[in-house]
C-alpha cells in the first residue's frame, strides 16, 4: 500500500508543471536566474567562444549544459511561460576598468555561470560570481551600501541556486573531523550562505518582490565525494549551509516586514529533500517511484573509444541516473527538479502540501534539515 501511495505522489509531483505552471503564469511578468552550472544553459560556453584558451570544454550532448541534456532552469520557464528566460543572457562583467560587456548574441535572462562561487568570481572567470552576475544585470558596478542602480521588475521573479562550489572548495581544504576542520567547513558554509542572502536583499532593496531560493543537495552523495573519500565532510558542509540560509533567509524577510513594511514572497526549493528522496527510492525501492537505479555512477559516455569525457564515466543510460558526471545532475534529474520549482512557484491551494507529503513518505526516516523558514538570526 505504502509502494502504490509513494508512486502516486511521484506521479502528482511530475504532474504539478504542467497543471499548475500554465493555469498560475500570469502572477510572474518574467523569470531572471542566478546561480553555477546547476543554472547554467550557455553563459560559459559563449565565454569559451569569446576568449582563448577557453576556461571549459564545450560539452558534447547539451551544449552549453553541465548535464546530459535540458536543465532545471528551461523546465521552470517553460513551466512558467517565460522559455525565452533561461536562455544565457551572455553578459559578463569584465572588470571596472571594462565594465559590463556582451559575449556573444543578445540572449535571455539567466545570469548563472558554470563553476561560479557566490563572491565576485569563479573558475570560469575572475567575476563570474554570484556578485558578478549581479554586476551584469545592473548594468554597471554599484556600490553595496547603497545597493543596485537598476530598478527590478517588481513583477519578476528572480531565482537563486548558488553555493555548491564554495562548499567544495571548503569541505576540501578542510576533509577531517577535528574541531577545527568542522570549524572551519562551518565558517565557509555561513559565509556561503550570508552572500546569497545579501544578494537577495539587494534585489530586493532595488524592488524585486518575488524569489526562488533553493538548498543545495547532499554533496556528500555525489561521485566525487566518493572519488574523493570526502563524504562525511561534504555531507556537514550541507547541512551547514543549508541551515544558515534557511535562517539568513527567514531574517531577510522578516527585516524587510518589521523596517521597510514589505512583505517579500521568498519561496525555498527543496533540491536536499528530493535528491534524497530519489537517493532512497534507488537504493531501498529499485527505482520503483523516480525510475532512477544508478545513483553512484556518472552516465556519460565515452567522446572517443575509452575516452570519457567526465573523470569516472562509465557508459550507463543517463535516462536511469542520477548524475551526469561525477557531481553534475542528470538531465532526468534536472527534469525533476524543474517540475518541483514550478510546483513550488505557483502558489496553488493544496499543491505544496501534496509536494511535501510525497517527499515526506518518500524519504522515509531521513530527518536531515532541507532549507525552510525558520525565524533565526540577523539579516
Amino acid at each position: 500500500m505504502l509502494h502504490k501511495l509513494r508512486q502516486r505522489f511521484a506521479t502528482s509531483l511530475l504532474a504539478f508543471g504542467a497543471l499548475l505552471g500554465s493555469a498560475q503564469a500570469s502572477m510572474y511578468s518574467d523569470l531572471v536566474f542566478f546561480g553555477d552550472s546547476l543554472s547554467d544553459t550557455g553563459n560559459v560556453l559563449s565565454l569559451s567562444t569569446a576568449f582563448s584558451p577557453p576556461p571549459f570544454p564545450s560539452f558534447p550532448a547539451a551544449p552549453g549544459r553541465f548535464s546530459n541534456g535540458p536543465v532545471w532552469t528551461e523546465t521552470l520557464a517553460q513551466g512558467l511561460g517565460f522559455a525565452g528566460s533561461a536562455a544565457p543572457s551572455n553578459l559578463l562583467f569584465a572588470g571596472p576598468a571594462i565594465g559590463v560587456i556582451p559575449i556573444g548574441a543578445p540572449g535571455g535572462q539567466n545570469f548563472s555561470f558554470g563553476d561560479a562561487r557566490t563572491d565576485l568570481g569563479g573558475s570560469a572567470g575572475a567575476t563570474t560570481g554570484l556578485t558578478g552576475q549581479l554586476i551584469a544585470w545592473n548594468g554597471s558596478v554599484f556600490n553595496p551600501a547603497t545597493g543596485l542602480t537598476r530598478a527590478a521588475n517588481p513583477g519578476a521573479l528572480y531565482v537563486v541556486l548558488a553555493g555548491a562550489n564554495d562548499l567544495r572548495d571548503a569541505r576540501t581544504a578542510n576533509p577531517g573531523a577535528t574541531p577545527g576542520d568542522d570549524a572551519a567547513r562551518k565558517a565557509a558554509a555561513q559565509a556561503t550562505a550570508q552572500n546569497i542572502s545579501n544578494a537577495i536583499g539587494l534585489l530586493a532593496q532595488a524592488g524585486a518582490r518575488h524569489f526562488l531560493v533553493s538548498s543545495l543537495p547532499d554533496l556528500g552523495l555525489t561521485p566525487e565525494a566518493a572519488r574523493l573519500g570526502n563524504e562525511a565532510a561534504s555531507t556537514d558542509v550541507t547541512l551547514q549551509f543549508n541551515a544558515a540560509l534557511a535562517a539568513d533567509v527567514a531574517a531577510l524577510d522578516a527585516f524587510f516586514l518589521a523596517q521597510v513594511g514589505i512583505d517579500l514572497d521568498i519561496r525555498t526549493l527543496d533540491f536536499f529533500g528530493l535528491s534524497n528522496a530519489i537517493h532512497h527510492d534507488a537504493v531501498g525501492n529499485g527505482g520503483g517511484v523516480y525510475g532512477i537505479t544508478n545513483v553512484t555512477q556518472p552516465c556519460i559516455g565515452p567522446v572517443a573509444p575509452g575516452v570519457f569525457f567526465f573523470p569516472g564515466s562509465v557508459d550507463i543510460n543517463c535516462s536511469v541516473s542520477a548524475f551526469a558526471d561525477d557531481m553534475h545532475p542528470s538531465a532526468r534529474v534536472h527534469h525533476l527538479l524543474g517540475q518541483l520549482a514550478v510546483a513550488t512557484a505557483v502558489p496553488e491551494p493544496g499543491s505544496l502540501l501534496l509536494v511535501a507529503l510525497a517527499l515526506a513518505l518518500l524519504v522515509g526516516r531521513d530527518r536531515r534539515p532541507a532549507l525552510a523558514r525558520v525565524p533565526l538570526r540577523r539579516w
